[in-house]
């Protein structure tokens, strides 16, 4: 017995000190995904992607407004959106510990205001932080973006011609 009790002395602890202590992640852990409202430019290709469908866009036309929202508790954590995101406005955590007393507390949202477009008058996402023409403002293929593109027509108006897409003029 006393043999015994000297082989576990030296082994030590075979448990963590977990929840008083931090416990170690992995670098390249897939946690909780972080949605940065800022660089999203509400397009809906992380929705597409997500299999547990955690990620839904809703589009209120009365408000003018896109809801983009996550549900933690239907999320995988499979990283798709993230890989889909062509703003990398989607980043996994390390953050696992999603633990919360009522349900409605693991859903995220962020609301999103549409424009209109000069031509046709359909609502569109406005695009923030881009250099690069946006889906609702097609241009020729030589066009090179001398400052950030002002979206002002949906691809339906703009596709009709061959011209590039202008401003509304005040």
């Amino acid at each position: 017995m006393l043999k015994l009790w000297k082989v576990n002395a030296k082994a030590g602890d075979a448990t963590v000190k977990y929840p008083f202590a931090p416990f170690p992640t992995n670098k390249d852990m897939r946690g909780k995904p972080e949605h940065n409202a800022e660089l999203c430019i509400a397009c809906g290709a992380c929705g597409v992607a997500c299999p547990a469908d955690a990620i839904r866009m809703d589009t209120d036309l009365t408000a003018d407004t896109i809801t983009w929202s996550i549900d933690y508790g239907r999320c995988i954590f499979c990283g798709r959106c993230e890989e889909a995101c062509p703003m990398e406005a989607i980043k996994l955590t390390e953050e696992f510990e999603l633990a919360v007393m009522s349900k409605d507390d693991l859903t995220s949202k962020s609301v999103y205001t549409l424009e209109h477009c000069s031509r046709c008058g359909k609502p569109f996402a406005r695009i923030r932080r881009s250099t690069t023409p946006s889906a609702c403002c097609r241009r020729p293929a030589a066009w090179k973006p001398s400052r950030p593109p002002v979206p002002s027509v949906c691809a339906r108006s703009a596709s009709a011609s061959s011209t590039p897409c202008a401003p509304p003029r005040p």
